[in-house]
């Protein structure tokens, strides 16, 4: 099993739904009154899901969607569905402060594909799943940067030194270590591994040497 260092363990308690908001967000609405159609081509021309659908007040009155243009339909009866008001066609998402814990979030999103940041007064950003993945992502990324460092060592010095010459610098460098059961590179932490990496007798040896090293001058 591959022992990976001790990391901060990520509470999201402590992170909060303005975090999940994209700097260079600009929210995207229409006003009721609103045509389906004009609003399904502004959709399409921003690759947005959703638009909320706002008074000439500011008032948020619901928001238009592909979701709720198919379960409003039956309700338009006798006209061209695209012609009705987006006002007529809405749906109401949840609205969450900017400065709720973002477990606020998650349920929303995952059943109605977005959240609204702020109240009905005053809009402040919408949230997608998108949005979440790339916050995830970004927090995530140093971890699994370091796990592909480790993976690459651990293949290193797998590749350079036979068996029992690993188990020979693993005893040399950790000859007081009682967590590990057996001499071998499986059974290390990173931490115990870069020990053995660095330790004296064997820094410069042959994992040196296939790093790059030099045994002569």
């Amino acid at each position: 099993m591959i022992g990976f260092p001790a990391a901060p363990r990520m509470d999201i308690r402590f992170v909060r739904v303005r975090e999940l908001v994209p700097d260079d967000q600009e929210i995207l609405d229409v006003l009721v009154g609103t045509p389906a159609a004009e609003a399904l081509h502004l959709m399409r021309s921003h690759s947005v899901d959703q638009l909320p659908v706002r008074t000439s007040h500011g008032h948020v009155v619901g928001v238009f969607s592909h979701r709720s243009l198919a379960r409003g339909l039956p309700y338009v009866p006798g006209q061209n569905p695209l012609a009705a008001p987006v006002d007529d066609l809405v749906e109401d998402l949840t609205f969450v402060a900017s400065s709720e814990r973002m477990e606020k979030v998650l349920e929303p999103l995952a059943t109605d594909n977005a959240v609204l940041v702020g109240d009905e007064e005053r809009l402040l950003a919408v949230v997608t799943p998108a949005d979440l993945n790339r916050f995830l992502w970004r927090r995530t990324q140093p971890f699994l940067l370091l796990r592909d460092i480790e993976l690459g060592v651990r293949d290193l010095m797998s590749s350079c030194c036979a068996a029992d010459d690993l188990a020979t610098s693993i005893t040399a460098a950790l000859p007081a270590d009682l967590e590990v059961a057996e001499p071998r590179l499986e059974n290390l932490t990173w931490s115990q591994l870069t020990t053995v990496l660095l330790h004296d007798a064997n820094f410069g040896g042959s994992s040196g040497t296939a790093s790059g090293g030099t045994g002569g001058s």
